[in-house]
């Protein structure tokens, strides 16, 4: 079965300005270095398994480097691509909004086996049998719908948009060259090669266009955190049969989060514990990991364990010094004291109930239909009439004129907060 493969965002030699100072420990300057080269190991990974699955091209959606390129820059991808190129594996590339400017100096001349898609309009390439669409961006803040513009699809062959797109709802990234699944699946494409959304997303399938995200080549910093790489897409004949997702990823982000426990001690103790068990399935495949711990929760010390944060950590330091291929990003030490995080749960909780009240008030005739039953049984109690109306007259009457609902509700919550705060 015919397989392509399609990776975006790589970021090769993205900057990382002030990396240094994001890591904590002895080994933070050694481990910068490592995240720094991360984004060509996970390229040279990439070329590896396009090689050894014998795909038949390779699509590049965007943002292949970071920022204009440099010769150093070029030079490195000009080796990899070459691989590609020896093996009969072509590539096709668009620029996204990293990457606008090109892949290389412009005098240098273009990488053999390296096709860009043109700025001012969408092609259309043929490849083994495969009709290839898409479109570079002519400027980095490209804010029209290009994908509107892309051609139909040629029919009998499988046809692959690629495209650098924030996509509908993407509200975490710019949104450089917005479109909607709909305008896609309009073209009828069978698979869309997606990039700029850093987060995988491979499940969308419209109208039989299947939506593709593979999220970024190599993590690079806490906000990405979990495996990254790319997706091999299968296919026969103008279908795509699936998408396997494989990681490329050399250095992994984590995010670990401990509950308070009794004593510093043992929440020390138990942070080690979980960084150590969180990180070592990707330690065992040969992946480096940068973790930030949060401790959470409360304790009655909360204020004097963050005002030893720094001891905290070459405590964590020391218990984990026999792991060299793992460093703490940050210890986050986000623990309340108890009476804090109490008034902060009261404080959320009345204002959910108030949130309730004032979506009941707005429904008075269902409300007097859920009273009128009250009502009667009060009316049937007798004895107790004269006790009902001395409390509660004044909003629930016993005979027949509606209740004053909102009112009730009100001091309902009222009596509510006075025993929560109690």
């Amino acid at each position: 079965m015919p397989t392509f493969l399609h990776a975006a965002d790589l970021h090769i030699d993205s900057p990382l300005r002030g990396l240094e100072s994001r890591f904590e420990g002895a080994q933070s300057a050694a481990f910068a270095d490592l995240v720094r080269q991360a984004t060509r190991r996970a390229l040279t990974r990439l070329v590896d398994l396009a090689i050894e699955r014998q795909v038949a091209f390779v699509v590049l959606a965007g943002d292949v480097v970071d920022g204009d390129a440099t010769l150093h820059t070029a030079l490195f991808l000009s080796q990899q691509f070459s691989r590609l190129r020896d093996a009969g594996i072509p590539v096709f590339a668009v620029l996204g909004n990293h990457d606008c400017a090109g892949l290389m100096p412009a005098h240098l001349a273009p990488m053999d086996g390296v096709h860009v898609f043109a700025r001012d309009r969408a092609e259309t390439l043929d490849c083994r049998g495969v009709a290839l669409h898409g479109r570079s961006y002519p400027v980095w803040d490209l804010r029209e719908d290009i994908a509107a513009n892309y051609p139909q699809a040629v029919r009998g062959r499988l046809n692959v948009g690629v495209l650098h797109t924030a996509l509908t709802g993407a509200d975490e990234h710019d949104s450089y060259a917005p479109t909607t699944p709909q305008v896609l699946a309009a073209k009828g494409y069978g698979y869309w090669a997606l990039g700029h959304i850093h987060k995988r997303a491979d499940t969308l399938v419209v109208d039989g266009s299947r939506i593709v995200f593979p999220g970024n080549l190599q993590g690079r910093s806490i906000r990405e955190t979990g495996p990254k790489g790319c997706v091999l897409v299968h296919y026969e004949g103008a279908a795509v049969t699936s998408v396997e997702f494989v990681p490329c990823d050399v250095v992994r982000w984590h995010l670990v989060e401990v509950d308070a426990a009794p004593t510093a001690e043992q929440t020390q103790a138990l942070m080690a514990q979980q960084v150590l068990g969180d990180t070592a399935p990707d330690r065992q495949a040969g992946r480096a990991c940068a973790v930030r711990v949060r401790v959470t929760g409360t304790h009655p010390d909360a204020a004097a364990w963050r005002g030893a944060r720094g001891e905290w950590r070459e405590n964590l330091a020391f218990r984990l010094h026999d792991s060299p291929d793992l460093v703490i990003e940050k210890l986050d030490l986000a623990v309340q004291d108890a009476q804090a995080a109490d008034t902060a749960q009261l404080q959320g909780a009345r204002a959910l109930l108030q949130q309730a009240v004032a979506e009941l008030a707005l429904q008075p005739e269902e409300l007097q239909t859920l009273f009128e039953p009250l009502q009667r049984q009060l009316k049937a109690c007798g004895p107790g009439e004269a006790e009902w109306r001395r409390q509660f007259g004044d909003v629930v009457p016993l005979r027949g004129q509606p209740v004053d609902a909102p009112a009730l509700l009100q001091r309902g919550l009222d009596a509510i907060s006075a025993r929560m705060g109690a």
